[in-house]
This record gives structure tokens, C-alpha cells and sequence, in this order.
């Protein structure tokens, strides 16, 4: 499955670049998910989405000669994950990030169920929408909060 999702960040290229391509930076955001940080550029993120599938993946950054891209798969767990960022500047203090992520989840039973039910797709952009809130200055609602944000999905299928 691919999910694609672009945003606006009011952060200059570099430092868009720099929080956005290391997975510890922004590990506190993401809901309902637990972020073992290796390295800058390797964590392990384990989840559960809402149809029971218990994910487990080790994602790691990529080198990439292109500074406006930041690539990334996962190396070891129970789904295969390749992705990227893709940073455009539009002014001195605001750039476009492209976020791409491409997955396949290991076990075919998961993999038919997640295709019929796209659990995993509203999880992601879920995360998704919790990383853009935060960097856009927004409150994001929590399991248990109550603040809310509330915006509609960019998806590419």
C-alpha cells in the first residue's frame, strides 16, 4: 500500500530537514506507538492498529545525494516499509515536506485483512496528521485529551 501525504512547515529548509529526517525527534508525537531510538537515523517503532495487528519494524535512513530528500526502509521486523521525505523550500521560513511511505505487512492473513479494512492506512496518516499539527503550532487530540484537530487526509492510492 502507499500512503502520501504533503504539508507545510513554518521552518526554514534545513531545519525542517534536519527535525523531520531523525525519528527521535518527533517519536513523542506519534499515538499509541512505542520508539526505541537507536541511532539519529534507526528506531524500532512497535503499534497496534485498531484491527489487532501487532506491528514490530526497524526503520533506517538512508544515505541520499539529494539534500531535498530523505529516504528510508525498514531493515528487520514483520512488515516491509520503504519511504521518503521530500523538502521544498517556498520562502525563507516555510517549506513543503512530501512524506511517501510504501508498505507491506509480512503475514498474508494481516495483509488481506489490512487490504479489506485499510486499518493501517488510517493509522498512518493518523501519526501523519499528529506529526503536521505539531509542526504547523496546533494542539492534537490524545486517547485521552481533549484537544482536537481535525483535518482531512491527503491519500494516494
Amino acid at each position: 500500500m502507499l500512503i502520501q501525504k504533503i504539508f507545510h512547515v513554518r521552518l526554514g529548509l534545513a531545519e525542517a530537514r534536519q527535525r523531520l529526517s531523525r525519528f527521535h525527534t518527533y517519536a513523542h508525537l506519534l499515538e499509541e506507538v512505542d520508539v526505541a531510538s537507536f541511532a539519529d537515523d534507526t528506531a524500532l517503532f512497535e503499534f497496534t492498529t485498531p484491527n489487532g495487528f501487532e506491528a514490530k519494524v526497524e526503520v533506517v535512513a538512508l544515505p541520499s545525494d539529494d539534500e531535498m530528500r530523505t529516504l528510508f526502509r525498514s531493515t528487520g521486523g514483520n512488515m516491509q516499509i520503504a519511504g521518503m521525505f521530500e523538502f521544498v523550500p517556498i520562502r525563507e521560513n516555510c517549506t513543503e515536506v512530501q512524506v511517501t511511505i510504501e508498505y507491506a505487512i509480512h503475514s498474508s492473513i494481516h495483509g488481506v485483512f489490512d487490504a479489506v479494512t485499510n486499518s493501517m492506512d488510517r493509522f498512518v496518516n493518523k501519526q501523519l496528521q499528529r506529526i503536521e499539527a505539531h509542526f504547523k503550532g496546533r494542539k492534537v487530540a490524545s486517547a485521552e485529551g481533549t484537544a482536537r484537530f481535525v483535518a482531512t487526509p491527503q491519500l494516494v492510492h
